[in-house]
Formats: structure tokens, C-alpha cells, sequence
């Protein structure tokens, strides 16, 4: 995809140092391509299921957290793609391209350009207009905001919706996973998303222990448990033996827990002889997949989630920027008379 890039002999120079690099930063191993070029910066993200590299080029003052953020958001769209690990390749005019193209170039672009737009506003926001926090003023405050900012009591209502959603991505959907050895009585594979391996988590690994040893005769197959540090999804795998744990954050309704348990269970479980391998092999092959399809699937979840809220913030975003170019109109005409 082209967006700005001649295809001209310094773009194939480009391709050709991007794939001496792929294999200089062990990319394979490490799962992470990282370069300056004179097109940007380039960064690229180890699609494990596809076995293939996913590559952004951006501007080089686009910071790496950003671009991070865009890759993820690509790799969980396509993630979602029902037949992406069947992609097909097909020839047309006799160029190599593939069903994926085809059908998600334009998906994908779209993906680009709506990030591309929300770092442009939160530039916008951040450098030029007053911060200005509607959700934490009185009534008084936004009665007198409303002359001053046409927003409504309806859009206050919209921020506040909001303010719950950017406050469920901090805290995170889903918070981490780890399995439990039965046999050896041991934890492996954590992986955490929203703590820190601190004394809380100690304490916290010991109540699921407890848990789990205490309700091992139990029929059922799924257990769940909930505590004020997270809620807890376990299911016992017979074929692994193992005890799969999911953490997630105490607002997260079932459903998007078991769906995202299942997703987990099915690419450890088809592997044979698991229980044979050591803790630190079963870690260095599984743990960094394990952690991009919690990822994945909290992109999915919170995506779902966010075309629940009004589309009215949209609208804010437009008032806020006509406020900043009649303020910068303003400055213009004052420039002129001096």
C-alpha cells in the first residue's frame, strides 16, 4: 500500500534493506523489524499464524508507541478475517497478489486514515486549544461552557460514556493468563497485560491455587472465582492436563472471557506431547502468540464496545475544531492590524 512513496529505484533499494534486516534483527526470533530509511521509519510485526511480517512505514516523527498501536490494529482486523490463515494466491496480470489484497487493501486503508485522523485531533487538542475537562466541572462550569463551547447535555453525557470506555482500555479488558500443573503444582506461561508482578499478584496467585485444589473433584469443567484485583475464568483441559486461568477486568461481561479462553485453548491444545515439554520450552514457544491473540481479541472486544457509545462524539471533535480555527482567524486578523 502507497500512500506518499514513489515506486522508483530508491523504494526497491528500501525492499532490499528491509529484507537484509529481517534477517540481521533475527526477526523470526525476536518477532519485532525495526529501521530508519529516507521514507520514514520502518517497523514491522511477526504474524505468527500466516508466518510473515507485517510492515508500517511512518513519518519519523510518528513516535513508536503510535505506530505500535496502528500494527495491532491491523494485525486484529485481520485476526478477525474468517479465512486469512486460507489466504489464496491468485495471478492477475501477471503480478503475484492474493485474495487477502483483494478483498482488505481498502479495509486496511481505511484502518490507517481513521488512526492517522485521531493523532492529527489529538494534535490539534493537545497544542493549540485550552485543556478543558468537562467531566470533572460542576454545573455552574458547564453552564458557562456551553456559550463558550456549544456543547450540550447530551454530549456531556456522550464524554462521560467516553471517559468509561478510555478508562476500560487503561485498565484493560483482559488482564493476563497463566496455567496451572495440577501434577506438579506449579504456575507457567504468565502472561500479564494489566499488573505488575508485584506482592498483590503473590498473594493473588495463591488464592487461585487454593481455589482450584479445593474444587478439583468438582464435574464441572469451568470454574470462575472473582476478587477485587480481577475475575477469573478457569477450565481444566484434559489433553494437556493443564489448568487454563484468564484474568480480566472486573467489568468484562462472560461471553468475550469464554471466547477468548476457547481461542487459547485451541492453539495450545492441538499441540501433542505438551505435557513432555520443560516449563521454559513451553514459555519460549507459546507465550509470545498467546500474548498477541489477547491482544487481538481485546482490539475485537473493545472495538464492539466502542460503536455502542453515541456517535455524537464525533460531533464534539467538529465543534472543537471550528473553535480553533475561528481562535486562529482571530490571531490572524490581529497579526494584520499590527
Amino acid at each position: 500500500m502507497s500512500r506518499d512513496i514513489e515506486f522508483d529505484n530508491e523504494w526497491q533499494a528500501l525492499l532490499k534493506e528491509i529484507k537484509l534486516q529481517l534477517h540481521k534483527q533475527n526477526v523470526l526470533e525476536d518477532k519485532l523489524l525495526q529501521m530508519k530509511s529516507n521514507f520514514g521509519a520502518v517497523r514491522g510485526k511477526f504474524d505468527i499464524f500466516k508466518n510473515r511480517v507485517l510492515i508500517l512505514i511512518s513519518n519519523q516523527h510518528v513516535q513508536e508507541i503510535f505506530q505500535n498501536e496502528l500494527l495491532l490494529q491491523i494485525y486484529s482486523h485481520l485476526y478477525e478475517i474468517i479465512h486469512y490463515q486460507t489466504v489464496i494466491v491468485l495471478v492477475i496480470q501477471q503480478i503475484n497478489t492474493t485474495e487477502l489484497e483483494l478483498q482488505q487493501k481498502y479495509q486496511i486503508d481505511r484502518i490507517i486514515k481513521k488512526y492517522e485522523e485521531k493523532l492529527n485531533l489529538s494534535n490539534i487538542f493537545s497544542l493549540s486549544l485550552p485543556k478543558i475537562n468537562y467531566l470533572d466541572v460542576d454545573q455552574e462550569q458547564i453552564s458557562k461552557l456551553k456559550s463558550f463551547t456549544c456543547v450540550t447535555e447530551e454530549n456531556i453525557e456522550t464524554l462521560s460514556q467516553y471517559k468509561q470506555y478510555t478508562q476500560d482500555v487503561d485498565q484493560k479488558a483482559f488482564k493476563g493468563f497463566l496455567m496451572y500443573d495440577l501434577k506438579k503444582q506449579y504456575f507457567l506461561m504468565l502472561i500479564r497485560k494489566g499488573f505488575n508482578s508485584d506482592k498483590a499478584w503473590v498473594e493473588e496467585r495463591s488464592r487461585i491455587e487454593k481455589f482450584i485444589l479445593s474444587r478439583q473433584r468438582q464435574q464441572s469443567s469451568i470454574l470462575s472465582m472473582s476478587t477485587s484485583f480481577a475475575q477469573y475464568l478457569i477450565q481444566y483441559d484434559s489433553q494437556t492436563k493443564f489448568y487454563f486461568i484468564l484474568l480480566s477486568n472486573n467489568l468484562i461481561p462472560n461471553s468475550p472471557q469464554y471466547e477468548l479462553l476457547q481461542r487459547i485453548r485451541g492453539f495450545i491444545s492441538s499441540e501433542s506431547n505438551f505435557q513432555k515439554q520443560r516449563k521454559n520450552e513451553i514459555e519460549s514457544q507459546y507465550q509470545y502468540v498467546v500474548s498477541d491473540i489477547i491482544d487481538a481479541q481485546e482490539r475485537i472486544y473493545m472495538k464492539s464496545k466502542y460503536r455502542q457509545l453515541n456517535p455524537s462524539i464525533a460531533t464534539i471533535f467538529q465543534q472543537q475544531i471550528k473553535i480553533y480555527d475561528m481562535k486562529k482567524q482571530k490571531q490572524e486578523l490581529s497579526l494584520q492590524q499590527f
